[in-house]
């Protein structure tokens, strides 16, 4: 479940089937889970046991993600899922692999009638001895790294949701709480240990595997099972966040006007301590008309007597209904006060998200808004608890060049692009029925917004895959266009079988 969603929700409390290649049954998905029960039968699940239903099922966010494995298989090592991988090989089996569960594409963490390989317990998470990386297993959750890493003083630069699976965020690249000062999430790597389709156990950095290495920041599952991320810490105790919300019209508008001053301003996307997360939800269909809601979450690092001033043209709207900001001297409470109004489930069935890109220039917040949120009134007038959100993402120049200082990546933007906006949709529904609906709308209006975007000249060709919808194609968005070649190189060099390239399902293929 989408966690802007849930916080708006939990907020407003406060103050009150798709066709993907996951679908097709695979031919020896039989075969490949009676050979991993015999070689693993405390760690193979099938279809009516408690453990195949909260992996399968509950722990997917999205109820329109939720497929049928013919079994659940959860390794506890690297060696594991090398022997799954031989056997999955072998077997020619359908299979896909799930960390938090929380990208709501079809198939990017399920199948029909193959094997689901949850990674929950490879959770590993160790300091090296001066304390300057952290290895950290794609099994855990980030709000279970950061209590893990907050005592030392430390923190490393993963997802801004703490519930977010480690894996999850770091295929897609990672937006972050440091991204002035490092760039994305992945640019903090300086290796991995990852499992191949042939069950070779291999390292990637800078010195081995280079070329993995550089596709696997940004490229997605399409090479192999990273069982151990190698991340670069980051000193820090204190820094102010949490979050605030308002409601109406009327401070949705002063809501805009404050993203879009922040967007321009020196002491707001200028700030290489300050990461904010804004974002306008609307429900269309609530009694008495449609409810309008921003919510703001921002992460500013360091210690403060009072507001930051990177942020006070937002604290400077009136009347909240909710706010939860502070100064903390342990920085890890702010995503612990976001995830406390986290806990909300907004639906209990769809979600969906989808993005553009876009040069920062006036109106564009304004845009944002009127090409998604308001059509949404009418077009969703009849969809059960509709719930529309933007989340105008800013990525600055500075970003830009950490990233690029940290070395290669395949994501590889340019410097010289910044400061952008990555301009995220998120859909939420409660009727099975109205899938197709959600999906429509979710393809009109992203279109109507490209369109616009193209003839005031500001569309930036950037599609950030961890906010994709399904039939976006991020890939081809990397480095302008360059990478993509490349990463198909490398998959075809690491992946001789076919596993990652014909076998695993997955939100987004080369």
């Amino acid at each position: 479940m989408s966690h802007s969603m849930k916080i708006a929700i939990a907020l407003l409390s406060l103050s009150a089937g798709w066709v993907s290649d996951a679908t097709s049954v695979p031919r020896h998905g039989k075969s490949a889970c009676q050979q991993l029960a015999v070689k693993f039968s405390t760690k193979t699940y099938f279809p009516g046991s408690k453990n195949y239903t909260h992996y399968a099922e509950e722990e997917i966010n999205s109820a329109t993600c939720v497929l049928d494995p013919g079994c659940v298989f959860t390794p506890t090592s690297a060696r594991d899922v090398a022997d799954a991988l031989r056997i999955i090989r072998d077997t020619r089996t359908t299979f896909s692999v799930v960390s938090g569960g929380h990208m709501p594409v079809p198939g990017a963490q399920s199948n029909n009638g193959g094997v689901m390989i949850a990674m929950a317990n490879i959770n590993a998470k160790t300091l090296n001895a001066d304390k300057s990386v952290a290895s950290i297993g794609p099994g855990n959750r980030w709000i279970e790294v950061y209590q893990w890493i907050s005592p030392y003083g430390l923190a490393v630069a993963g997802g801004r949701y703490s519930d977010v699976g480690v894996g999850g965020l770091l295929v897609g690249g990672g937006i972050n709480y440091f991204g002035n000062q490092v760039g994305w999430s992945v640019n903090t790597l300086v290796g991995v240990q990852v499992v191949l389709g042939d069950g070779s156990i291999i390292e990637a950095n800078k010195h081995k595997n280079e070329d993995l290495f550089w596709a696997l920041k940004g490229g997605g599952n399409n090479f192999g099972i990273v069982t151990r991320y190698d991340m670069t810490t980051i000193p820090l105790t204190a820094a102010y966040g949490g979050l605030i919300a308002w409601q109406g019209l009327e401070h949705t508008a002063q809501f805009i006007q404050a993203t879009q001053d922040f967007l321009v301003s020196p002491d707001g996307i200028g700030d290489p301590f300050t990461e904010i997360n804004p974002t306008v939800t609307l429900y269309p269909n609530q009694t008495g008309g449609a409810l309008w809601q921003p919510v703001f979450n921002p992460f500013v690092s360091g210690n403060y007597s009072g507001v930051p001033r990177s942020i006070q043209n937002y604290t400077n709207i009136p009347n909240p209904v909710g706010n939860l900001l502070g100064q903390e001297a342990d920085w890890v409470n702010n995503p612990i006060k976001v995830d406390s109004v986290n806990t909300v489930d907004v639906n209990g069935h769809g979600q969906m998200f989808g993005c553009l890109a876009a040069r920062i220039a006036p109106g564009l917040v304004q845009l944002h808004v009127d090409t998604i949120l308001k059509p949404a009134i009418t077009a969703l007038a009849n969809v059960k608890d509709a719930f529309v959100a933007v989340s105008p993402e800013p990525i600055s120049k500075a970003y830009l060049e950490a990233a690029r200082r940290s070395g290669e990546y395949a994501i590889d933007l340019d410097p010289a692009d910044g400061p952008f906006v990555v301009l995220l949709t998120s859909l939420s529904w409660a009727d099975p029925a109205d899938d197709e609906t959600m999906l429509k709308f979710m393809e009109t209006t992203l279109a109507s917004l490209k369109a616009e975007l193209i003839k005031r000249g500001i569309f930036y060709d950037y599609i950030y895959l961890n906010d994709a919808a399904p039939g976006q194609k991020p890939f081809p968005t990397y480095g302008k266009g360059k990478s993509l070649p490349r990463l198909k190189r490398v998959q075809a060099k690491y992946d001789r079988f076919g596993v990652f390239k014909n076998l695993i399902t997955s939100g987004f293929k080369l």
